[in-house]
């Protein structure tokens, strides 16, 4: 099963692309996590007390996806999101996510 999510020749140009570009984002989460940690450690005297729950609610792995998608893509999922209220909030929790990145200077934004 994991074989068959992997990118591999028989994939289709357009497949591999989408899985090139995922797998990137979820590089890109861990690159912005352990940054991210590096700071919350300089402000609180080296210690990791608390970083992870104050980091998962500012950043989750599908808001650094979605920043590497290709623009066809992410204009079809932001079309596909709009379209619900579940949808739409969804669509502004990234955004605030990919706005708190790249505010801290984190990721790929």
């Amino acid at each position: 099963m994991i074989a068959n999510t992997l990118p591999s020749p028989e994939m289709s140009p357009i497949g591999m692309r989408r899985v090139q570009n995922e797998l990137l984002g979820l590089s890109d989460f861990r690159i912005a996590k352990a940054q991210a940690q590096r700071q919350w450690e300089g402000t609180h005297n080296n210690s990791v007390s608390g970083f992870e729950t104050a980091f998962a609610t500012q950043a989750s792995p599908y808001s650094f996806i979605v920043a590497r998608m290709d623009p066809q893509d992410r204009k079809g999922l932001i079309a596909k999101l709009q379209g619900t209220d579940e949808g739409r909030n969804e669509l502004a929790r990234l955004g605030q996510q990919m706005q708190v990145m790249k505010g801290a200077g984190l990721g790929q934004y």
